[in-house]
C-alpha cells in the first residue's frame, strides 16, 4: 500500500515526520511526504521545509530518502522520480507543494491509498485547517486520516485504543490499528460503550462487540482485545477507558467533512481539539464508487451549467425564504386564486382557471423546501411545509365552501374532470416544470419565465376541484384531484432539488442530518409514484358522455329521482339503463323523452331502458303526553 502525508508547516517538523514514519513504517513500503511553506510562491521558504524534512527523515533511519525532490511553488508539477534504482529499505520521497489543488494531484499521482494530514493543534477557527477541510478532502478518494501528534515519539510497541460504534468508518479504522500493533508488537484495545441499560448492559456490550469486529476483521483479529464500558455518555466512557489505560494513540473511524466549527462539536472534533499525551487519530474510509461517480457527474455538469456566486446565492435564500412566509400576501393570495380557481371550474372556463394559476402563490413554498432540500436547511424546511400545509387546507376549505353555497352546482364539469385523477404525464410535466421554475428563480433576468411554469403545474386548480367534489358527496373525484396536487408538488420538490444543485447550491457539511435520508426518501416516492400511475389508466374514466347525465335530469318531474345510470350492451345496440325512485309512477312518455334526450349522446341505435322503484318515508307519529 502506498501512502502519503501532508504536514503542517506550523508546527515542530521532527515530531510529525516522526509520528508519521513510526504509522508509515506499519502500513507501506512507499511513502511520499508533502509540506507545504508558510508563504507559497517562495522558493527559499519551500527549499527550507524540504531540506528539514530530509533531515528528519534521515535521522529516523526507518526509510531512506529515495532522491532530492525540488520545491514545487505553483503546484502545477508532480513530484519527480527517482533517479537512483529504488533500495532495498523503505523508501520516502519528500517535496514541496504550492496550493491544495497540486497536492491531490500529487497524492492521486503517487497512488496513495492513505493520506495522513497532521495538525500540530486543531484548531476549527485557523485558516489553514478550513481549507484542507474545504479544499482538499473533497477532492480525495483515497483513504484520509487526519493526525494531532501528541508530545511524546511514537514508540514500537504502541498500545492503541479504538472506540467501536456501528458505522461505515469502523473497518477502516480497525484494519489500520492492525497493522500498527503488528509492526511493533504492540497492543490493540476495541472499546465499546454501552448505555446503562440494567445488569446485562455489559454483556450486551460485549456481543455488539465482538459481532462489530467479525464484520470488520473476520477471524484476524490477534493481538485486539475486548473492552466495554457501561456509561450514559459515549464521551464520558471514552475518557474514562483513557485514563484507565493510557493508550499511546487513540483511533476513531468518522466522516472527514469541512474541518469547521460543526464537526469540531462532533466525537471526533472534541477529541483532536482536546490537549493531552495522547496522539489522536481520526480516519475517514475510502469514497465509495457511487460517490465518486456522483461527484464526477456534478463537476461535469458545473462546467456546462453556469454557477450562481455567493451574493446570487444569498440573494436566492432570502427571496425564497421570505416569499415562503405565512403572512396576510400568503393569505390572501391563496383565498383569491381558490375563489377564482373555484368559479371557473364551476362555469366550465378554461380561461379563468388560468387565471387563477398566475394568482396562485404555492409555487414559492413549494421551491422553498427544494431549496431546503438541496441546501440542507431544517429552518426554511419547516417553515415552507407549514406554509404549504395552511395554504392547502384554506384553499380546500374555500372551494368546499364554495360548492356548499352554489346551487346549480349539479355534476363535475369537463375542467374539474380533467383534473380527478393524475397520470404518468402528469409527473413528468411537474417535474419539468420544478426544473425550470428553479432554474428560472435562481436568475432574476429569468422570472419571466415564472407565469408560463405556473400554468404548466397546476396546483391550485386541482385542490379547488377536490373540495368542489367532496361539497357533492363525489368522493372518487375528490381524493383523485388532491392525489394529482401531491404528485405535482412531491415531483418538483424533487426536481427543484435538482435544478438548484446544478447551479451551485449545495448542502454544507454541518448541514441537518434530516438531509440524507429526506433525499432519498423523496426520490424513492418520485419513483414508486411513476411506476404506479404508468401502470393504470390515467383517470376513471365517466362510461357516459360528459353532460349526458345532466340533460336527463333536467326531463325528470320534481317528484323523480335519478337514482342510477348504466350504458349496457355493445357498440352495435348499446342500452342505457335508468332507474327511478319515487312515489308516484312515473308518466307513461317518460321513457321516450329520455331516450330523445340521451340520443344526441350517442346515437339512433341506442336503446332505453327504464325501471322505477317506489320510494316513501315513514313519519314518527308524535309521542302522547
Amino acid at each position: 500500500m502506498k501512502l502519503a502525508a501532508l504536514l503542517d508547516p506550523a508546527a515542530p517538523i521532527p515530531e510529525q515526520v516522526a509520528s508519521v514514519l513510526r504509522i508509515a513504517a506499519a502500513t507501506t513500503d512507499d511513502l511520499l511526504l508533502l509540506v507545504q511553506p508558510r508563504a507559497e510562491g517562495k522558493d527559499a521558504s519551500a527549499e527550507r521545509l524540504v531540506a528539514r524534512v530530509r533531515s528528519a527523515v534521515d535521522r529516523s533511519g526507518r526509510f531512506r530518502v529515495a532522491a532530492a525532490a525540488p520545491a514545487v511553488a505553483t503546484g502545477t508539477a508532480e513530484p519527480p522520480a527517482s533517479a537512483e534504482p529504488d533500495p532495498p529499505s523503505l523508501r520516502a520521497v519528500v517535496a514541496a507543494a504550492g496550493d491544495l489543488a497540486a497536492v491531490a494531484r500529487q497524492v492521486a499521482a503517487h497512488g496513495a491509498e492513505l493520506l495522513l494530514v497532521t495538525l500540530g493543534a486543531f484548531d476549527p477557527t485557523d485558516p489553514r485547517t478550513l481549507a484542507v477541510g474545504r479544499d482538499l478532502l473533497p477532492r480525495l478518494t483515497c483513504r484520509v486520516a487526519v493526525l494531532r501528534p501528541g508530545p511524546a515519539v511514537l514508540a514500537d510497541a504502541l498500545h492503541v485504543l479504538v472506540p467501536i460504534a456501528p458505522g461505515p468508518h469502523v473497518s477502516t479504522s480497525l484494519r489500520l490499528v492492525r497493522d500498527l500493533v503488528r509492526d511493533g508488537g504492540g497492543r490493540a484495545t476495541a472499546l465499546y460503550v454501552e448505555p446503562p441499560i440494567g445488569r446485562d448492559a455489559e454483556q450486551v456490550g460485549r456481543r455488539a462487540l465482538e459481532r462489530l469486529l467479525a464484520q470488520a476483521l473476520g477471524d484476524d483479529r490477534d493481538g485486539v482485545d475486548l473492552r466495554v464500558v457501561v456509561d450514559a455518555s459515549i464521551d464520558a466512557g471514552i475518557a474514562s477507558a483513557c485514563a484507565d489505560l493510557a493508550p499511546d494513540v487513540v483511533v476513531i473511524g468518522t466522516w472527514l467533512g469541512e474541518l469547521g466549527a460543526r464537526f469540531a462539536a462532533t466525537r471526533a472534533g472534541r477529541m483532536l481539539r482536546k490537549r493531552g499525551d495522547t496522539t489522536v487519530l481520526a480516519v475517514r474510509r475510502a469514497i465509495p464508487f457511487t460517490n465518486r461517480l456522483r461527484r464526477r457527474v456534478e463537476l461535469a455538469l458545473q462546467n456546462v451549467v453556469p454557477q450562481l456566486g455567493r451574493e446570487r446565492r444569498v440573494e436566492l435564500f432570502e427571496r425564497v425564504q421570505s416569499n415562503s412566509a405565512w403572512n396576510f400576501d400568503f393569505v390572501a393570495l391563496i383565498s383569491l386564486s381558490t375563489f377564482i380557481a373555484a368559479l371557473g371550474l364551476l362555469q366550465d372556463s378554461v380561461a379563468v382557471v388560468i387565471g387563477a394559476m398566475l394568482v396562485a402563490p404555492l409555487m414559492t413554498p413549494i421551491l422553498g423546501v427544494g431549496l431546503a432540500l438541496a441546501q440542507g436547511n431544517a429552518v426554511l424546511a419547516r417553515g415552507a411545509l407549514r406554509t404549504i400545509g395552511f395554504g392547502v387546507l384554506t384553499a380546500f376549505v374555500i372551494a368546499l365552501v364554495v360548492g356548499l353555497c352554489d346551487p346549480g352546482y349539479a355534476e363535475p364539469t369537463g375542467e374539474m374532470a380533467e383534473r380527478g385523477w393524475p397520470g404518468i404525464r402528469d409527473l413528468f410535466v411537474a417535474f419539468v416544470s420544478g426544473l425550470a421554475a428553479a432554474y428560472a428563480t435562481s436568475r432574476s433576468s429569468l422570472s419571466a419565465a415564472l407565469p408560463g411554469v405556473a400554468i404548466a403545474a397546476a396546483l391550485v386548480p386541482p385542490i379547488a376541484t377536490s373540495g368542489l367534489a367532496i361539497a357533492r358527496g363525489d368522493l372518487v373525484l375528490g381524493y383523485g384531484a388532491l392525489l394529482l396536487f401531491v404528485t405535482n408538488m412531491i415531483a418538483i420538490v424533487v426536481a427543484a432539488s435538482l435544478s438548484l444543485r446544478l447551479v451551485g447550491v449545495r448542502s454544507q457539511s454541518d448541514a441537518s442530518r434530516w438531509v440524507r435520508p429526506v433525499g432519498p426518501l423523496l426520490g424513492a416516492a418520485t419513483l414508486a409514484l411513476a411506476l404506479h400511475l404508468a401502470t393504470r389508466a390515467d383517470r376513471p374514466q365517466d362510461p357516459l358522455p360528459l353532460g349526458c347525465r345532466a340533460a336527463l335530469r333536467a326531463i325528470l318531474p320534481a317528484d323523480q329521482r335519478l337514482a342510477s345510470l348504466e350504458l349496457t350492451g355493445d357498440v352495435t345496440a348499446p342500452v342505457l339503463s335508468v332507474r327511478l325512485g319515487g312515489a308516484v309512477p312515473p308518466p307513461v312518455d317518460l321513457a321516450d323523452r329520455l331516450r330523445r334526450a340521451a340520443v344526441p349522446f350517442f346515437d339512433e341505435r341506442l336503446g332505453l331502458r327504464l325501471t322505477h322503484v317506489w320510494e316513501t318515508t315513514a313519519q314518527t307519529a308524535p309521542r302522547r303526553r
